[in-house]
């Protein structure tokens, strides 16, 4: 087996990652936005909470286990393209890092809900755009401007529709 072939594999690994946790996180979002509808925690939506962390939990294990192969084999075969050397690589491990950052902070109260949570949804969607395309050249800061800017919208619609409701239930 080439060391193309072995990037082929730890890229699909780290891109299967990402899509578990955009989409787990996503379904999470919703169903715990259900669940607090009507003010109170449900057993069956414990369940759902359960699953939505099983796969933020496999998709980031998977995207790291892909992300440090492909740096692995890069690093072992001198004649493997390399794309770890590029920004948008090095752009999903510093997203990765808020993701677990704003987990951390959710967790232990540090960060409110609405950030931490904003802050991670629009990680785990960049992460995964820029898994698909990892031959984009753009610098490290205008996807981490871009990423800012579209963790402020998120942050802020998240905002609105939380007062929007608030106000409704009042």
């Amino acid at each position: 087996m080439s060391a193309v072939d072995l990037l082929i594999i730890a890229s699909a690994v780290a891109s299967l990652g990402t899509a578990l946790g955009a989409v787990g996180l996503t379904i999470g979002e919703v169903l715990y936005a259900r669940a607090l509808s009507d003010g109170k925690l449900e057993e069956c939506e414990k369940t759902y909470v359960r699953a939505t962390f099983w796969s933020l939990r496999s998709g980031m294990t998977l995207f790291l286990a892909g992300s440090i192969g492909t740096i692995l084999i890069e690093y072992l075969a001198w004649d493997a393209p390399h794309t770890a050397l590029t920004s948008s690589f090095w752009a999903t491990l510093l997203l990765a890092l808020v993701i677990v950052v704003s987990g951390w902070g959710l967790v232990r109260g540090v960060f409110p809900w609405t950030l931490a949570s904003s802050a991670a949804l629009t990680a785990w969607w960049t992460i995964f755009a820029l898994s698909l395309v990892r031959d984009l050249s753009l610098t490290p800061l205008s996807i981490l401007l871009g990423y800012a800017l579209f963790t402020g919208v998120i942050f802020g619609a998240r905002v609105i529709i939380h007062e929007h409701f608030r106000s409704s239930r009042a």
